[in-house]
């Protein structure tokens, strides 16, 4: 959606052929859903934790007489 709504240009025709109500509750509905993305979304990311999972990996892989350096050097 945009913030920009009262814009007659952009949404001249719409306000014309589809009127005012049909605007706001197809707004209402697109946010809905979009909240639905937006919670999928943080589900997803909230499965795969992240911190410091580079420096980790960098240390694991590089082995105990390389590791700080390798972790150091990633950050």
């Amino acid at each position: 959606m945009t913030l920009f709504t009262r814009i007659t240009p952009l949404y001249g025709s719409s306000l014309q052929y589809a009127g005012l109500a049909t605007l706001v509750w197809g707004w209402i509905v697109v946010s809905f859903f979009t909240w639905f993305v937006g919670i999928a979304m943080a589900e997803i990311c909230s499965s795969f934790p992240m911190t410091g999972s580079l420096y980790f990996w960098a240390a694991h892989l590089a082995g105990p007489k390389w590791g700080p350096f390798s972790s150091w050097f990633c950050a």
